[in-house]
């Protein structure tokens, strides 16, 4: 579907966690569910009468009387490989890390850009050009924790 960050960080005043919740271990909780753009987006409850992109979420996911007629899967572009265990918490809470530091200015954006997956990996392009072990190691060195590249940090 045609989504922008930009006309919901600017128009609608969210930010990213508003739509990218933790959880409770303080794992990045992922993309929202479509229930959860309803609460915003229905036929009844239009937030932009001109805009063909909320048209075109409405027609293709939402019946007249405003239920869901599927939940569509989005592209997952960051996503880890089973043995490694990511805490964003520690990162942005604890480390003091803006989303933007790693994942650059998506509020920004009005449009998601191309997805490549990795054909043997299955693997965004963006986890296997940005998320490599020694990005990770890189960064802790560079910002003084070198002690987190031990491997018991990061891996299960």
């Amino acid at each position: 579907i045609p989504f922008s960050h930009l006309a919901h960080v600017e128009n609608a005043g969210m930010d990213c966690a508003e739509c990218h919740a933790y959880k409770d271990d303080g794992r990045f909780g992922g993309i929202p569910s479509f229930e959860f753009c309803l609460g915003c987006h229905t036929w009844d409850d239009r937030q932009n009468e001109d805009s063909q992109a909320e048209t075109e979420f409405l027609e293709k996911f939402v019946t007249e009387d405003g239920k869901l007629k599927g939940d569509p899967k989005w592209y997952v572009y960051s996503a880890q490989p089973d043995c490694v265990y990511f805490s964003h918490i520690a990162h942005t809470e604890k480390g003091g890390f803006k989303c933007e530091e790693c994942h650059g200015d998506h509020g920004q954006t009005d449009s998601l850009r191309p997805y490549f997956q990795n054909r043997i990996t299955r693997y965004s392009r963006d986890v296997d050009a940005h998320m490599k072990m020694t990005d990770c190691g890189d960064c802790h060195v560079k910002h003084g924790r070198p002690e987190n590249n031990a491997c018991f940090v990061c891996h299960k």
